[in-house]
């Protein structure tokens, strides 16, 4: 990654308001101290995943929001109170029948650790990832050659629950769960605790499981969209830190892939690759996460338009009323709805969305080489100590295309910067202190100069179009369909009978909705804010003739 500097970053307006619902969800009774993680309140044959899940968000929320957890250290001191003999949580790996949803589970909950050890220092998170990494990763050293890949040496269970299930089928000495290719999933909890750790065995390891993971066919193992795309953020972790173009390189291949043939028109997820049965909001941050981490290496702004499709449309979409986070159908005949079996997935994906809320959070401005980047329009204060600079961005976007900085603190000399402005915009401006200042364009970015002191302001504005849309996955290639938009908002209509509008004839209504023929089209993203009972019964078309 290219050399940054990076600010403290406070949300405001809708992402402040987003992470703060799902900050009080996680205060609920599932997230608790002798809750989490005990028998009844964690998916069966998951040790280690709940609880894992539950701290990752609480820390990652803590800092990102400068938010104030009621229980996390008590969280902590509670699971780390109930390990077995080894340090780890759950039954024993047997050598003859290697649990991947163990393995699984334990990288969450190495994550959780390794971000509260980060976080408050506390050596007895740093002892307990040690113990993990020696008790239950090691001693696979050797073994991940012989993780089946091949689909005629498993069985698919597609009607494996959401939260996933041990199937009872030991293949190759591997105990296997119904959310294929979920041992991978640990290559992210793996490499973060390398990051702290430095330990040569486990470099190794990890080594020897990514070459295992590029051999995979995912489509033709009918691999977990989560499992693919977080062992990918894993493979990421691993070529900062060894400068592994390799690997970046077949992260961009699995991304590829992932968008024919896991992706939903919405930019959603696929629960399994080629196989459209129900979204999973913690496999949509993931590719959230892999399309900026990707954009942030490579420079190549398709990734940076990704993720902000995927942030808006997947996403925010999947996020409840009570600020959880829940499964939708995958579109296949061009319909969305909520999942009304998996409505909201509290024990895992409630808890990953929190990780996407603070990864937005974490990544709205950047200093590279004295250019100030914002990659994503998105309220909030923005302070660089090193710089002695704090500004306060205020947007309506992806609604209207205004954003506004006010400069509160600066003494330096001339400026320059880098806007995101998508490459769709037109009619761009840009003002200081009300009088327009000149400035270029570099594809999704307006750039200029300029001298700033405390209390200017600069106002970028461009105009959003109503636009159509081609369908982006092999599912509906070549059957003449597409989307609507609103820029990056994609639009539904509860009428149902709408098949053939004519967006020129549309009417806008305020707020990215329009009107047409009496149908009210408006974006997806907002479902956070309906009647539980009225998302419930919502059934939108997005897909049209």
């Amino acid at each position: 990654m290219r050399n940054r500097i990076y600010p403290q970053i406070v949300p405001k307006g809708e992402l402040a308001a987003r992470g703060l619902k799902n900050f009080a969800r996680l205060h609920d009774r599932w997230y608790r101290p002798g809750i989490a993680g005990y028998p009844g309140a964690e998916s069966p044959g998951w040790p280690g995943d709940w609880e894992g899940r539950s701290i990752l968000a609480l820390t990652l929320l803590s800092s990102k929001y400068r938010l104030v957890p009621a229980y996390l250290d008590e969280l902590v001191m509670d699971v780390l109170s109930r390990r077995n003999e080894f340090g780890y949580r759950g039954e024993l790996m047997r050598p003859g029948a290697i649990n991947e949803q163990s393995l699984s589970g334990h990288s969450w909950l190495l994550r959780g650790l390794c971000e509260y050890y980060m976080a408050y220092g506390k050596k007895e998170a740093y002892e307990a990832i040690a113990r993990i990494i020696e008790n239950l990763f090691l001693p696979l050293r050797g073994k991940w050659k012989s993780y089946p890949i091949d689909k005629k040496e498993r069985e698919h269970f597609a009607d494996g629950k959401a939260a996933g299930e041990l199937t009872g089928q030991i293949v190759n000495g591997w105990l296997l769960s119904s959310d294929t290719g979920c041992a991978f999933m640990s290559l992210d909890g793996l490499a973060q605790s390398y990051e702290l750790l430095r330990i040569p065995e486990l470099a190794a390891l990890i080594g020897e499981m990514i070459a295992r993971y590029i051999e995979i066919d995912y489509v033709a193992m009918t691999m977990q969209t989560h499992a693919a795309l977080t062992a990918s953020r894993g493979m990421l972790r691993m070529a900062e830190i060894f400068d592994g173009d390799k690997y970046c390189e077949h992260v961009k291949k699995v991304f590829q892939i992932y968008q024919k043939k896991g992706m939903t028109e919405n930019y959603a997820n696929y629960n399994w690759f080629g196989d459209p049965k129900w979204t999973e909001p913690c496999g949509i941050v993931d590719s959230y996460m892999i399309a900026m981490q990707l954009w942030e290496k490579t420079g190549d702004e398709h990734y940076l338009q990704q993720a902000q499709l995927i942030w808006h449309n997947g996403v925010e979409r999947g996020q409840r009323p009570n600020g959880g986070f829940g499964c939708d159908n995958s579109v296949t005949e061009g319909m969305l709805h909520a999942d009304q079996n998996f409505y909201e997935a509290y024990w895992c994906c409630t808890m990953r969305g929190a990780e996407g809320l603070s990864c937005r959070a974490e990544n709205g401005a950047y200093l590279e080489e004295e250019t100030l980047v914002v990659p994503y329009l998105s309220s909030g204060m923005i302070r660089f100590e090193q710089k002695a600079l704090a500004l306060c961005e205020t947007t309506d976007y992806p609604i209207g295309g205004n954003a506004e900085f006010l400069v509160e603190e600066y003494h330096g000399p001339p400026i320059s910067m880098k806007i995101y402005s998508p490459s769709w915009a037109s009619d761009i401006r840009l003002a200081l202190n009300g009088d327009p200042i000149g400035f270029s364009r570099e594809g999704s970015f307006t750039r200029f100069s300029a001298k700033l002191k405390a209390g200017d302001r600069f106002r970028l504005s461009f105009a959003i179009p109503l636009r159509i849309s081609q369908t982006v996955t092999d599912l509906h290639a070549e059957k003449g369909l597409h989307r609507i938009l609103h820029g990056d908002l994609v639009l539904g209509t509860e009428e149902t009978k709408a098949e053939n509008p004519d967006i020129s004839s549309f009417a806008y209504l305020g707020n990215g909705a329009y009107e047409w023929e009496g149908a009210r089209f408006a974006p997806i993203n907002m479902a956070y804010l309906c009647d539980e009972q009225k998302l419930k019964s919502m059934d939108l078309r997005i897909l049209f003739r």
